[in-house]
Order: structure tokens, then C-alpha cells, then sequence
């Protein structure tokens, strides 16, 4: 059988996968916020069925609110469908290639970009309705309160929009017949800057939607506070929108900085071509997974402070204090990301020559390192901000063992960070110490299979340790808070539980330092 396929066979193929991608995966985010919206009216309304016209109202705002983050999916769909991708009919050429692959880019931006915020607007719809049943007076107070939460949401979603735009109608590839390595360099570009900013506004977003849900219920329990709470739920919104904001910047830097020389658009595709798409898509997918558990994480800590102050007042100045620590720590783990990526993009110089067996080691060496980073800071990300939300609410719940709360907060926190200082040491190992000098390609694929073996294994195998370190950390806070008596047995139970739980992200190092050193 022949396959007989030219260039605008491709760059049509990849419109029409663009144009699924981002239909398909826009509509899960938003599908869970609708349904999220839903969920709350239906459980108010058991509580107050007199009410039932004011919650059905409120959930069909939010659910639009949320929806129009499907139509943002819908928009880019439609335009993928119907561009005119043009393409060569003579086979399939470098600029073909790039045209198709950044149509396919510009789909999984935006349906990934979507996810997080359709998803974050729902929880603040849903937590609003709860606040209506609880103060039905104050519902203005808090439709206004749900719309500038579910506006900031909104936002990361937006950011992906954009950049989907500029990849559709901005960037594209002068028409040449050949593949060149300018071709591949705009390939991993774009391609890279799209599952940055795609994936880096889904952990804000959620954040972000959990911060606004918070402040609402807040709110319904302390209308007094009502001014303070929503000053804290706005700089809790801004640092948690930081990380979207981080893969942002690296998408723009990728499309619009790093445009290939004239003589590489005129340079042979060759294995040096193999380096640009490492740096490209290593920084690319270092701060775009990088960012995911550090937004959640950062709205889990800010809204643990707007619960802590409803419950406790007095305590406002300590608790946003608290928040602002506990915040900082928590986003360390895309501060890596975003180091890692930017050393990436920078450090790193595409040669004139290199071999192709070379080529595919150097190209596993970077793609590893940040695939180290970016999987490993995820359950970091999130479990730092559970451990801040355990010792907001045991500091709220329990002020006058403040000093011991920080104290094992602090400690906590240091240990559930562990299994990312584990990545970012493999990431650097990778990238700096790691040696291949092949001179076969199966030399070249050899070392390509142990470099990429041991960024995944040391990437995946720190999510769940940083997850499982953080909620151990939060239960031994709030334990405290309610048994203060028995604080020793508890820390010493946390710090039981940690070890076991750390000892996986032990395991993953192991194999991956083997896979470094002691195999070749």
C-alpha cells in the first residue's frame, strides 16, 4: 500500500486533531464546574425549598459563567475547522510541518487551558450558592463577591485564548520546499508554547476557584469581616495566579524569542536539530507541568486563611501572616520549575553539526530534566498548601498553641517539599553532570532510553510522596488543635507516617541515579 500524502493532507489532519483537542478537553473542565453548580442548588434546595427560584437563578449564572469556558474551546474549534491551512501537494515539506503541527498546538492550548478554570469557576459557584442558603439577606454581597472569583478564574483560561490566537493567525513558516532545521526549531516552539501556557493555567485556575469558594462561605459566617476577608481573598487570588502567569511568560519567550537565524532556516535537518526540540519542549514541559500543584496548592493555603479568619477574628494579622509563609514555601516548587525551564532555554545553544546518535542522547538529556521538574513538582505544589491549610485552621482553632502549630507546620512542610529537591537534583544532574559520547546509533538510542528512564522515574515518583507528606502534615495540625494535650504522640506519628511515605520518592531517586551511573 502507498502513502501518498502531501502537505496539505497533513496540515488538514492536524487542523482537524487541533480542533478535537480542544473542543474535547474544554468541555471536561467546564462540564465539572456546570455540574459542580448543580450539586450546590440541588443541596440548598433541600435545606430551603422556599428558596428554590433564588438558587435556580444563581446556578444558571455560574453554570454560564463556567460554560463559557467551552465556548472558548468551541471558538478555536470552529477556527481550526474552517482556516485554510494550505500545504504543499507535492509531499509533505518543513513548512507544511510546522503549519499543521501549530494548528494542532493552538487546539491543546486552549483545551487544556480550559480545564482548570471551568472547573475553579464551578466550586466558587457552588460554594456561593451555600453562602446564599446560610445569609440569604447578603445574596448581593455575594453574587458580587462570585463574580469578581469567578472573573479572576476566568483568567488563566484567557491567557490560553491568546496564545491560541497568535499561534492560528500570527506565527506560521515561509513556504520552501525541503525541511529545514529553522522548520523543526518552529515546531518544538510552538508546540512548546502551547502545552506551556495549556497546562500552566490549570493548577491556577483551580486554585483560584478554590480561594473565591472559600472567601464566600467565609463571608456567610462573618458578614463583619466582610471587607478584610475579600482584601485577603484578593492577594491570595493574585499569588495564586503567579504560576499561570510564569508559563506565560516562557510561552511568549518561546514564540516570539526564539526565532530561528537566517542560516539555520537554511540549514539541513540534521541530529543538532534533535538538541533544539530538547530545549524547546524540556522548558516547555518543566513549567507547564511545574506549575499545576503550586497554583492548586497556593488557593488551598489562601483559602484556609479566609476560613481561619471566619472562625477566629482576633486572629486576622497572625493568620495572614501565616498565609503569606505557608504561600511563599508553596510556591517554591514552580520557582524551580521556572528556573529549570529558563536555564533550558538559555543555557543551552543548538550546535552547527552533530551526529544523529548523538543527537537523540542530547535531546533525552534535556527532555529528561525537565520532565524531572515538572511531574516532581506537582504533589509538592499541592501538599505545601495542604500542610499551610492544617496550620491556618489548627492556629484559628487552637491561637494560644500558635508557636508549636508554626513550628510543625514549618517542619512539614520542609519534609513534604523533600521528593521535589529529589527532581530538581536529578533535573540539574541531567542537564550538567549526565555524559554521552556515542559514536553508534545504538549507543544513541541506548542512552536515549536511560536519560529519558530517569527524569519520568524521578518526575512520577515524587508526585505522590509530596501529596501524601502534605495531608499527614495537615492532620497532625488539626489533631493538635483538638487534642493539644497529646501534641507529642501526634508529631511523632506524623513523622512515623512521613517516612514510610517518603521512602517511594526514595525508591524513584535510586533508580534513577542507577540509571545515570551505573548502567551504560
Amino acid at each position: 500500500m502507498e502513502w501518498n500524502i502531501s502537505g496539505q493532507d497533513f496540515v488538514t489532519f492536524s487542523r482537524f486533531v487541533g480542533a478535537a483537542l480542544a473542543m474535547g478537553l474544554a468541555a471536561i473542565g467546564s462540564a465539572m464546574g456546570i455540574g459542580l453548580a448543580a450539586t450546590g442548588a440541588l443541596k440548598s434546595m433541600v435545606r430551603q425549598p422556599e428558596r428554590q427560584g433564588e438558587f435556580v437563578r444563581t446556578m444558571f449564572i455560574s453554570q454560564a459563567v463556567a460554560e463559557s469556558t467551552a465556548i472558548y474551546g468551541l471558538v478555536v474549534a470552529m477556527l481550526l475547522l474552517f482556516t485554510t491551512g494550505g500545504g504543499h501537494t507535492d509531499g509533505i515539506h518543513g513548512s507544511d510541518w510546522v503549519n499543521g503541527l501549530r494548528f494542532l498546538a493552538a487546539g491543546l492550548t486552549m483545551g487544556l487551558g480550559a480545564i482548570g478554570a471551568g472547573y475553579g469557576i464551578g466550586i466558587a459557584g457552588t460554594h456561593a450558592i451555600e453562602a446564599i442558603t446560610q445569609r440569604p439577606e447578603m445574596s448581593g454581597v455575594f453574587m458580587r463577591t462570585m463574580f469578581l472569583g469567578m472573573a479572576i478564574t476566568e483568567s488563566p483560561a484567557i491567557y490560553a485564548l491568546v496564545i491560541s490566537m497568535i499561534l492560528i493567525f500570527v506565527m506560521g513558516a515561509p513556504d520552501a520546499v525541503g525541511v529545514f532545521s529553522g522548520n523543526i526549531m518552529d515546531i518544538a516552539r510552538y508546540v512548546g508554547a502551547g502545552l506551556a501556557m495549556g497546562a500552566g493555567a490549570i493548577g491556577a485556575a483551580i486554585g483560584i476557584g478554590t480561594a473565591a469558594a472559600k472567601a464566600l462561605v467565609a463571608i456567610a459566617r462573618q458578614p463583619a469581616k466582610q471587607g478584610p476577608l475579600v482584601r485577603t481573598m484578593f492577594l491570595s487570588m493574585a499569588i495564586t495566579e503567579s504560576p499561570a502567569i510564569y508559563a506565560l511568560v516562557v510561552s511568549s519567550i518561546l514564540i516570539f524569542v526564539f526565532t530561528p537565524t537566517d542560516a539555520e532556516a537554511a540549514r539541513i535537518f540534521g541530529g543538532m536539530d534533535l538538541v533544539a526540540i530538547g530545549k524547546y519542549m524540556g522548558g516547555a514541559i518543566a513549567i507547564g507541568f511545574g506549575t499545576i500543584g503550586a497554583g492548586i496548592g497556593l488557593g488551598i493555603a489562601g483559602g484556609g486563611a479566609l476560613d481561619g479568619i471566619s472562625r477566629n477574628p482576633r486572629k486576622e494579622s497572625s493568620l495572614v501572616r501565616t498565609m503569606f509563609l505557608s504561600m511563599a514555601i508553596t510556591e517554591s516548587p514552580a520557582i524551580y520549575a521556572l528556573v529549570i525551564s529558563l536555564i533550558l532555554l538559555f543555557v543551552f545553544a543548538v550546535p552547527d553539526t552533530m551526529s544523529w546518535a548523538q543527537g537523540w542522547a542530547e535531546l533525552a538529556k534535556l527532555l529528561g530534566g525537565g520532565i524531572a521538574i515538572g511531574l516532581g513538582t506537582i504533589g509538592a505544589g499541592a501538599g505545601v498548601g495542604i500542610a499551610g491549610l492544617g496550620g491556618l485552621i489548627g492556629i484559628s482553632r487552637r491561637p494560644q498553641k500558635e508557636g508549636a502549630m508554626l513550628r510543625t507546620m514549618f517542619i512539614g512542610m520542609g519534609v513534604t517539599e523533600s521528593p521535589t529537591i529529589y527532581a530538581l537534583v536529578v533535573s540539574l544532574i541531567l542537564l550538567f553532570v549526565a555524559s554521552s559520547d556515542v559514536s553508534t546509533m545504538s549507543q544513541g538510542l541506548h542512552d536515549f532510553a536511560r536519560f529519558l528512564g530517569a527524569g519520568f522515574a524521578m518526575g512520577a515518583g515524587a508526585i505522590g510522596p509530596g501529596l501524601g507528606i502534605g495531608l499527614a502534615t495537615r492532620d497532625a495540625l488539626t489533631s493538635m488543635a483538638k487534642q493539644p494535650a497529646h501534641e507529642g504522640a501526634l508529631v511523632r506519628t506524623m513523622f512515623l507516617g512521613m517516612a514510610v511515605t517518603e521512602s517511594t520518592a526514595i525508591y524513584a531517586l535510586v533508580v534513577s541515579l542507577i540509571l545515570l551511573f551505573a548502567v551504560g
